[in-house]
């Protein structure tokens, strides 16, 4: 078992991100001895993810009451009654991450984590403690990028995902679960046109040459390819079901260039946006 050092509190915002999807406003870090108790019940616009660090509280969620320990994580859903405080005797430390976007619910699904079940006890809870350890203790500011806070969220919840596994099927592999994280992190990203490989690399910590290399070999597809196709996809939809200039268009799914855009999309799909916007 490890031994870390966290700080009594610290909180993490992300100003700029452009993304509506999949969002982390913010991550914090709080040690309920200083914090005065959220006694009242209250409601929220946005999700909650907690994990408990050590200590022990008390939530009651949707008029249930769930009393928590270390190592237990519980997730909170726009609008859904809730309060929560620590066991005077034993008070929490717990870190948490604000997330927004339409995306959230189905990626929290997956995880097993839904209004009606809110709570999980962590099984292997040492790699959650060492990301956030490794987290809080290179991020000391008030800001910091949104590759980082999506690199810790991602390697998280990949190993929450593991651990959820239903006993009676196979674990995914560890490929797999490299796959699926890069899918979602060219998903979120795809309108970003800064956004390239490398960014992927930092946030996978893989390096570039292996990243593409697993991608190719498990999918059939280089990156490059995959990022364009989903950008392609994205603007697809846009013009079928949006009053959008194809100018307006391209900027959202990521390209800097207008007339670039147009002819790659010609490219792919034999016709140029405004006469595929006609044929709907």
């Amino acid at each position: 078992m490890g031994i870390y050092h966290f700080p009594e509190k610290n909180v993490l915002r992300n100003y700029r991100s452009p993304f509506t999807e999949l969002n982390i406003s913010e991550i914090g870090l709080h040690d309920l001895r200083n914090i005065p108790p959220l006694l009242y019940t209250r409601k929220q616009d946005y999700f909650t993810l907690h994990f408990i660090l050590n200590g022990r509280g008390t939530l009651f969620i949707d008029d249930k009451k769930y009393d928590l320990q270390e190592n237990d994580m519980f997730f909170i859903s726009p609008y859904q009654p809730h309060k929560y405080y620590a066991v005077p005797s034993d008070p929490w430390k717990y870190f948490w991450f604000i997330l927004t976007g339409s995306l959230v619910g189905d990626y929290m699904k997956d995880l097993l984590f839904t209004r009606e079940s809110p709570v999980y006890r962590c099984e292997s809870p040492d790699r959650v403690k060492a990301l956030a350890n490794s987290f809080f203790s290179n991020n000391t500011g008030v800001t910091t990028s949104k590759e980082k806070m999506f690199a810790f969220f991602f390697e998280l919840t990949a190993h929450i995902a593991g651990e959820r596994q239903p006993k009676n099927t196979a674990a995914r592999t560890e490929t797999s679960d490299y796959i699926e994280k890069i899918k979602n992190l060219i998903f979120i990203n795809y309108a970003n046109p800064d956004f390239k490989i490398e960014d992927l690399s930092f946030m996978i910590n893989l390096s570039h040459s292996y990243l593409c290399s697993i991608f190719k070999k498990e999918t059939h597809i280089s990156l490059k390819k995959y990022l364009c196709d989903i950008r392609m996809e994205q603007a697809l939809d846009l013009l079928l079901n949006s009053e959008l200039s194809v100018k307006e268009i391209a900027f959202q799914t990521g390209f800097t260039d207008s007339l670039y855009f147009s002819k790659s999309f010609k490219k792919q799909y034999g016709v140029s946006p405004s006469e595929y916007r006609k044929k709907r």
